[in-house]
């Protein structure tokens, strides 16, 4: 289903709504539904809210002004300029991403399954978005 919708998102291209627009309508029309979904399950959230710490605070500003408007945004607007089996590869280098984020930025060391399965997916990506024509022609120059 995420695939179709990001389909239906590239069809949007041409300036119909731009990345940010789409972001915005996104949130406007999903936060009723999330904030009923809470109350549903959890209950009352004003308790919860109020007693949050600042790491809290900065975590939630942090998801969703950076990973959400200007992440989503630059995808959308990718997504409306480019063909969407060309751009989709490119969504399972993000685990890749965020295990490297881990690496540098927090110190983790990640099991030695982590990496195997690392360098399968960047080679997974790297064998889909290759242009076949590219390969045979550097194997010819490279053969003589």
């Amino acid at each position: 289903m995420h695939t179709l919708g990001q389909v239906l998102i590239g069809r949007l291209g041409g300036g119909a709504v731009t990345g940010l627009q789409l972001t915005a309508w996104i949130g406007v029309m999903g936060c009723p539904q999330m904030l009923l979904a809470s109350w549903i399950i959890y209950g009352n959230p004003v308790s919860s809210i109020l007693a949050a710490p600042i790491e809290a605070w900065l975590t939630v500003a942090y998801l969703g002004v950076v990973m959400t408007v200007i992440g989503y945004s630059a995808w959308y607007h990718v997504l409306a300029r480019y063909p969407v089996p060309m751009v989709m590869p490119v969504l399972l280098l993000l685990p890749v991403a965020a295990i490297f984020g881990a690496i540098t930025l927090l110190g983790e060391i990640p099991d030695p399954r982590v990496l195997i399965a690392g360098a399968i997916v960047i080679f997974g990506v790297g064998t889909v978005i290759t242009e076949p024509s590219y390969l045979i022609n550097w194997w010819r120059k490279k053969t003589g």
